[in-house]
């Protein structure tokens, strides 16, 4: 039997799975994990993008080592926006910087006086986010940054990575539209914000994703440089996670981690003023359709308490706050996770009681009164998403799918659940890495498309329900509450 080796790295780490096919069912093989540990260093934060990639070496050697079945080919996903940039020679020149580095501070408002904000949407049909590629490679070429004279390509975090494997550029399609330079219209890079912003053409060819890009050809690796296909997945995390989920024609899905991704799929991307209005996202399928969506300051509030209670209680869990959680006072306080002030404060704890005291509500006191209002919190914004998104795409949602290290806490999916009042499926926690193999399969011809491989996912993996109790009323007063406080962020 033929085995997948997926690769999906995110902002603390990577991890691995080989996906064996028996023929009529798929199964995962758990292979490992590495770290993803960012630098600061003269005043930026940036990524440490050999560090990665030898975390990438090492998991594809333990792969080899590990697995039973042959390894045919391996496929790397990875979060969107953030790139590298190479010289004439191909030759990385700067570390990669993070997308929550202050490069880009005040650069969206010198682009919108050479472009205004609607036209740019209504070209590339995503969200503003400071730190979109678009910005990024703007704030590079305001401050004369040497790297934007000698730059010849740009490659995205996964298409670097796959480079350093076989040394091949590319651009896959999914991980293109989360740029902000990307022309819906055209399905290529738009020359005209190009253009207009003044950004010197280093964009490769754009690849449908399922695509085998080469073999490995690097010399950590020469021992299997002739035996492994490496693939372009749906290269973007988000993109592969709604792969590895079985979505029908109307239900959501919410992919939960560092960030709660809460979207819908649809055939076009959907360009409406609403949307605009509300910084909502296209970005792109697995299948060429798109991912109409909204990101959610997610579980990284939770993360970065749990940082700082740490300091001082050093073996306190994560199951502990949620059992903290379960039996704290409902609905003490509302917040807004989206709110500017919890971006990246230097203390998360304080951040959220500012934001209470200056809302005139009640301040946590106890870990798990602070965790039950980060919670429901996001329950809340799930709740408007999905109004949107319902308004937007005239789909009645039926049920929220829920994937993503999120699955792993019952508090979420029963709060996403009564905010709603929709059932919350929860799927499998390696969604992203079954939507890698799922592109793998197709690529190698395996299986024939997508929807053959959301019927292969619901035969192969098991799924759990969450119905909405019987507390409608108290949700409700809660939703007045938020609707007051939100922030269009």
């Amino acid at each position: 039997m033929k085995g997948y080796l997926a690769i999906d790295i995110g902002a603390s780490g990577g991890k691995a799975v080989v996906g064996v096919y028996n023929g009529s069912t798929l199964k995962l093989l758990e292979i490992g994990s590495f770290p993803n540990e960012p630098a600061y260093v003269t005043g930026h934060l940036y990524w440490d993008i050999l560090s990665i990639f030898n975390g990438v070496v090492k998991i594809i050697r333990k792969a080899i080592a590990k697995s039973n079945s042959e390894i045919s080919a391996l496929a790397i996903d990875t979060w969107g926006v953030d790139f590298g940039l190479l010289d004439r020679n191909g030759h990385l020149i700067e570390n990669p910087y993070h997308y929550r580095d202050k490069l880009t501070t005040g650069i969206m408002e010198k682009v919108f006086e050479k472009i205004p904000k609607a036209e740019i949407f209504k070209i590339t049909a995503t969200h503003f986010e400071p730190f979109n590629t678009i910005f990024q490679l703007v704030a590079l070429k305001e401050h004369k940054y040497p790297s934007m004279e000698i730059a010849k390509t740009i490659l995205l975090i996964p298409n670097l990575l796959t480079y350093f494997l076989t040394g091949e550029k590319s651009c896959e399609f999914t991980i293109a539209t989360t740029t902000q330079l990307f022309d819906v219209n055209a399905r290529n890079w738009s020359k005209e914000l190009i253009s207009a912003l003044e950004i010197p053409w280093i964009f490769p060819e754009i690849l449908e994703p399922a695509t085998i890009i080469g073999k490995i050809k690097n010399q950590l690796l020469h021992e299997i440089e002739r035996r492994i296909k490496v693939v372009l997945p749906a290269s973007h995390d988000t993109a592969s996670a709604v792969a590895g989920t079985p979505l029908d024609k109307n239900s959501a899905f919410m992919s939960t981690g560092t960030w709660c991704i809460v979207g819908i799929e649809n055939e076009l991307p959907l360009i409406k003023d609403e949307l605009l209005t509300n910084n909502f996202a296209n970005e792109g399928c697995l299948n060429g359709n798109y991912r109409v969506l909204k990101n959610i300051n997610g579980l990284w509030l939770v993360d970065r308490c749990l940082q700082e209670w740490k300091i001082s209680v050093p073996n306190i869990t994560y199951e502990e706050l949620i059992v903290e959680a379960e039996r704290a006072e409902p609905f003490k306080c509302i917040i807004d996770p989206n709110d500017s002030i919890f971006i990246n404060p230097p203390s998360m704890v304080e951040a959220i009681a500012n934001y209470c005291s200056a809302t005139s509500q009640p301040v946590p006191k106890s870990r798990g009164e602070f965790t039950r209002t980060i919670l429901e919190g996001i329950a809340l914004r799930v709740k408007w998403v999905l109004e949107i998104l319902s308004r937007s795409s005239k789909k009645e949602i039926n049920k929220i799918f829920m994937v993503g290290g999120g699955t792993k806490n019952r508090l979420l999916h029963r709060f996403t659940a009564n905010a709603t009042n929709l059932p919350v499926v929860i799927g499998h926690r390696h969604a992203t890495l079954i939507g890698n193999v799922i592109s793998q399969m197709i690529a190698e011809k395996e299986i024939k498309d997508y929807e053959e491989g959301k019927e292969l996912i619901r035969k192969s993996f098991e799924t759990l329900s969450y119905l909405p109790e019987n507390n409608r009323e108290s949700w409700d007063e809660a939703y007045e509450k938020f609707l007051k406080l939100k922030s269009n962020l």
